[in-house]
């Protein structure tokens, strides 16, 4: 299943300008370890030196159903 992630407009110039993308991601590990492999610039600003997030990082989902 494709996920879409939103970015807020601050990181934009982490990800040559691109404030969404679709993942398949199975899980946030995952997702992270995309964002490394495809934005290394935005990585080290949303993890630190240990490779945790940030503190100010906040990270929100949503789900929706449909029928």
């Amino acid at each position: 299943m494709s996920i879409k992630v939103v970015l807020p407009t601050a990181f934009t110039r982490h990800t040559d300008g691109r404030k969404q993308f679709d993942s398949d991601a199975a899980n946030l590990p995952a997702l992270l370890a995309e964002l490394d492999q495809t934005f290394p610039a935005l990585a080290t600003q949303i993890k630190d030196e240990n490779g945790k997030l940030r503190r100010f990082i906040n990270i929100y989902i949503t789900s929706v159903r449909f029928v």
